[in-house]
């Protein structure tokens, strides 16, 4: 039972996604991990209550699995936002404490219940799985979208902001989660390809190894992933140099083979750093145009390298301020506004929104400390040391494909996909070796009272957890579809199903903002209506609302934002809105003091307020963290020309059109 429990499993994740959700993708795999987890647990428990023993197998990983668990609740009970830190930065999700203690659950639970026959088949719905998603990304780099199609928006691509076809991801939703799980799989693919003299093994099954390899590594090279080509580039060094190590010259025929292989594909095809051998004039243009669309640390605006560099600084900065256990599991994007670096605003993603560090790492370092840190690393080096254990063909594609999650990790962040294999991995390597071992088999037959008692209350739990998980499920949904009836400018069906979604899960702080939004929407219809009296019950009900979001997460910087914005759409009704709005935006300085947008917006309203020597202060606050800030010195010129400092208006307006936007034809007219 368990193990087909895992084999859904490991078919389910690479393929998962539903259209109805706030995030399609991630959200809706952790969900899944969430349910088998609770599934495999309860099988596994009621298994040892039937063999009255408890069915644990002892491993070296045992106590690092239990001493990074302890540091990382530990981080999460003194994080700066403790449910976040339970159940991860709600859009990525992974990476909660909830998901690590799933996957340490599952890990221990593979290697309690599993033994090598079932291994390989979980493998292999494992490989098959991700080969389904990989085919669907090749018809996405050809405009054939399925995932578009299911979601009954056409088969075409057109329901993608990102140029799929330029960086493919099918299911996994970017380009990188794909290209990870993909470097780690090839070099598994390759140890069920080496097959020893006198081993048995059907043609067909050879040929799907192949088959299958080939169409990953096609996959690999559309997503344009340069981790993931450097992870696949290391892994391959790894197995191959390991495979001749201990082999010699057995296998280094279909070693070659392989490899000659790959260099034809990427001859054919390209990659980032060389083009097709049948597109070089394309590639030169795309040299210097850039034609794909998405963040620049995937593609586009400043190099993602340097942005990398700039956010990793932030991360030692965070760590050295919170050196000891961090800011708490998943808490980046709360700390990184507070150590900000400077250079970070001359970078095309200056206003981005940055929840992860863009290295696993650093990640861990900022967020859970020195001692998260180390326990991380320390769990590692135990992973290695017993994937290193098991000397077969397949034992070494095991070690390689785990090497690429840790050079994939370093450049990126891991997702739910990557972050089970980084625990299943270590996993199957000792159940592999187990063919003969027998295994309890759950025959619920002559249970005694006390047996049916623990059965029934193990039954229970799972019930309750199972519902509450849907619970979790059923109000992103309702906040989903009340965050596009707001975009839609639907506010009351907004309301109606922000509602819903509060009802239950009251502590969710972006829904309470969901709906400070849409009430707040709604008082500006019925006051632009003359029901003024109306508007204004919506009106005090939405500051409400946006003030309780706040207090549920004092540390998000968008929150306070958001709430400075309602104040700002509700000063028809009480002029005073207006100071709340600046006082917010000062708060929000507080937390991220080197925003340029958050000065810019604090001079704003202070013009409106009329304390003009006061924003003059913050334009300029607003211009010297972010030189080449073109709304924040258009403003300040005008406001210097305004009040007759000509020389410091006319300094402004030559900046913008020497350094910032030489055709502004707005700033020709104020320039004399």
């Amino acid at each position: 039972m368990i193990s087909i429990l895992f084999n859904i499993l490991l078919f389910l994740i690479p393929l998962i996604f539903f259209k109805t959700t706030s995030e399609l993708f991630e959200f809706n795999k952790i969900i899944t991990l969430y349910i088998f987890t609770i599934l495999i647990t309860t099988v596994w428990a009621v298994k040892s209550i039937v063999a009255k023993k408890i069915i644990f197998r002892r491993t070296i990983l045992d106590w690092p699995l239990i001493i990074f668990l302890v540091i990382l609740v530990l981080s999460s009970i003194f994080s700066l936002d403790f449910r976040t830190s339970i159940f991860g930065y709600y859009s990525r999700f992974n990476g909660g404490l909830f998901s690590i203690v799933s996957y340490v659950l599952l890990y221990w639970g593979y290697v309690s219940n599993m033994d090598g026959e079932m291994t390989k088949k979980s493998i292999i719905f494992f490989l098959i799985s991700t080969g389904i998603a990989s085919f669907l990304a090749i018809l996405e780099h050809f405009g054939f979208s399925t995932t578009c199609g299911l979601m009954g928006v056409g088969w075409n691509n057109s329901c993608w902001v990102q140029d799929v076809q330029n960086r493919v991801y099918s299911t996994f939703g970017q380009p990188n989660w794909l290209a990870a799980t993909i470097v780690t799989l090839i070099p598994i693919l390759f140890g069920f390809t080496l097959i020893k003299k006198g081993d048995n093994i059907k043609v067909n099954k050879l040929f799907f190894f192949y088959f299958l390899s080939i169409i990953l590594f096609v996959t690999l090279l559309f997503t344009k992933s340069r981790s993931g080509l450097l992870g696949f580039a290391i892994a391959d060094l790894i197995f191959c140099g390991l495979i001749l190590f201990k082999f010699k010259k057995e296998f280094i025929k279909k070693l070659v083979i392989f490899n000659i292989i790959f260099v034809i594909l990427i001859s054919i095809i390209g990659t980032p750093w060389n083009s097709s051998i049948f597109k070089f004039s394309e590639f030169k243009k795309s040299k210097t145009e850039n034609t794909s669309t998405g963040p620049a640390l995937e593609s586009g605006g400043t190099e993602s390298g340097t942005i990398r560099k700039i956010v990793w600084q932030g991360a030692v900065k965070i760590w050295t301020n919170y050196p000891i256990l961090g800011t708490g599991p998943e808490t980046f994007a709360f700390a990184y506004p507070m150590f900000k670096p400077l250079e970070h605003n001359l970078t095309t993603e200056w206003d981005f929104i940055y929840n992860k560090a863009h290295n696993e790492y650093l990640n861990y370092l900022a967020t859970t400390g020195t001692l998260g840190f180390i326990s991380y690393l320390t769990l590692i080096g135990f992973i290695v040391y017993q994937l290193f254990q098991n000397k077969s063909t397949f034992g070494i594609s095991l070690l390689a494909g785990f090497l690429s999650i840790l050079i994939t990790n370093f450049f990126g962040f891991s997702v739910v996909s990557t972050s089970l294999l980084f625990f299943l991995l270590p996993a199957i390597t000792l159940t592999n070796k187990l063919e003969g071992e027998k295994k309890e088999k759950l025959i619920l037959n002559n249970l005694d009272n006390k047996q049916k008692i623990y059965i029934l209350i193990s039954t229970i739990i799972a019930i309750i957890f199972l519902y509450e998980i849907s619970r979790y499920f059923i109000a992103d949904i309702y906040y989903n579809k009340a965050r596009l009836f707001n975009r839609s400018d639907n506010p009351v069906k907004a309301r109606e199903e922000i509602t819903k979604a509060l009802k239950i899960s009251p502590k969710e702080a972006i829904f309470w903002n969901e709906s400070a939004i849409s009430n707040s929407d709604i008082a500006v219809l019925l006051a632009n209506n003359n029901e003024n009296d109306k508007g204004l019950e919506f009106a005090k009900l939405a500051t409400y609302e946006s003030e309780k979001a706040v207090n549920l997460t004092k540390n998000n910087v968008n929150l306070r934002k958001t709430q400075s914005t309602i104040y700002i759409k509700l000063t028809s009704f009480n002029s005073n809105y207006l100071t709340n709005a600046e006082d917010t935006v000062k708060l929000a300085i507080i937390i991220s003091p080197n925003d340029p947008k958050l000065y810019y917006q604090l001079g704003l309203l202070e013009i409106k307020l009329n304390k003009l020597e006061d924003a003059i202060l913050n334009f300029e606050k607003a211009v010297q963290i972010k030189p080449n800030y073109r709304d924040a010195r258009f403003v300040l010129g005008s406001l210097y020309k305004d009040i007759g400092e000509t020389s410091k208006a006319n300094e402004n307006f030559k900046y913008i059109l020497e350094k910032i936007a030489p055709d502004d034809e707005a700033t020709k007219k104020m320039y004399n």
